[in-house]
């Protein structure tokens, strides 16, 4: 190296961090936060009672529906301990306590062996 090329490399290097420092500034005065909101999915109650449903019951619910026999799977929803009416929908078969005027809709799928969908519906009064 020649006699003051240290000097010269030393003062490049100290204009590009500052012109580095310059573009950040430039960009947070220029274009000060934007806030961003997001619509967070707050499940309801009815979609975790469908969910803890079609966990517990799941090899009920894909052997009666492979049977197409739903007497046992029918004891098990009489003794759901919902204080509202609902109504629960898997595949065609509907099993329903009594009328509902404010419905409230929760879906959810579930494999059976063959990885066929089964979807499960469960309607229940709105509060």
């Amino acid at each position: 190296m020649k006699k003051g090329e240290s000097g010269l490399t030393m003062l490049i290097s100290v204009i590009v961090i500052m012109i580095i420092l310059i573009q950040y500034l430039i960009f947070f005065v220029f274009f000060p936060n934007k806030t961003i909101t997001v619509s967070e999915y707050k499940p309801s109650e009815s979609d975790l009672l469908l969910i803890n449903f079609a966990r517990l019951n799941s090899d009920l619910i894909v052997q009666s529906v492979k049977e197409d026999n739903y007497v046992e799977l029918e004891k098990i929803i009489q003794n759901i301990n919902i204080k509202k009416c609902f109504e629960i929908k898997i595949k065609e078969k509907v099993f329903s306590n009594c009328g509902i005027k404010n419905p409230e809709m929760s879906i959810i799928n579930i494999p059976d062996y063959n990885n066929n969908q089964i979807r499960i519906t469960l309607i229940t009064e709105k509060k």
